[in-house]
């Protein structure tokens, strides 16, 4: 997901904090990317300082949620194809017409199935979580999709 692994320190540390509370492959590699946050912003921000973002309405966020099932392989995005191809196409929309490469902003918990669904059809976007962002960085929203 194109972050830089330089920080040794910083991601083992996270990674032995995160795994005495969960066993979670996600939910540890969501505490390394927000122990690590500043530095993954960083490649994605503007000559201004700001990280252009596309995000969700926080109902389509809630239904995005809701889709997410256990399995016995893990937890899943379980979107119909249709569904999946119409956010790609919004998302994409939202790329066109955007100055600077923003990325897509959603909670920890959706991050890695967000990814996981456009890395293929959408490889250049960064899809970031809330806890990854440094409270000082301004974000420029592009676009809210509902």
């Amino acid at each position: 997901e194109r972050v830089p692994v330089r920080d040794l320190v910083t991601i083992l540390e996270s990674i032995a904090d995160a795994a005495a509370a969960t066993k979670d492959p996600d939910a540890i590699t969501e505490a390394v990317r927000a122990a690590m946050g500043r530095t993954i912003c960083r490649q994605y921000q503007t000559d201004r300082g700001e990280l252009p973002a596309i995000s969700f309405a926080p109902a389509l966020e809630a239904k995005l949620l809701s889709s997410i099932v256990r399995t016995d392989q893990g937890p899943v995005l379980a979107l119909e194809p249709s569904q999946a191809q119409q956010l790609a196409s919004r998302i994409a929309d939202a790329l066109a017409g955007a100055l600077a490469q923003p990325v897509l902003l959603c909670t920890p918990t959706l991050r890695p199935h967000l990814w996981r669904l456009f890395a293929r059809v959408l490889p250049h976007i960064g899809v970031l979580s809330h806890s990854e962002i440094p409270p000082q960085l301004r974000i420029a929203t592009v676009a809210v999709l509902d």
